[in-house]
């Protein structure tokens, strides 16, 4: 069975980029490009829910709604929320999942 799982891409200040599962505690990577960070999360994302299944727990399953809240004109959006707010963003073909520029 395919299971999916939402992935966020965070830029750091130094370059390249932070990674990781919301719905999979304390599975995180690092990558210098997205498609490095795409690679390296889905190996992250197997070996973690191969773990589980074999220490017999369960696999969480996905629970996230991505959804930008409305907020006043004069409010201060940083610019990672104000380009959510403004809806630009792409689908992952890896994932399927919405990524925001």
């Amino acid at each position: 069975m395919a299971r999916r799982f939402t992935v966020i891409f965070e830029k750091e200040e130094e370059g390249g980029y932070h990674v990781f599962c919301p719905v999979l505690p304390g599975c995180h990577t690092q990558s210098e490009t997205i498609e490095e960070g795409i690679q390296n999360i889905r190996e992250a994302i197997q070996l973690y829910v191969q773990t589980l299944i074999e220490d017999g727990l369960p696999v969480p399953e996905e629970d996230i709604l991505l959804k930008p809240p409305a907020l006043p004109g004069d409010t201060y959006l940083g610019p990672r929320l104000r380009r959510i707010a403004a809806g630009q963003s792409k689908r992952c073909p890896a994932f399927g999942s919405t990524i925001f520029n």
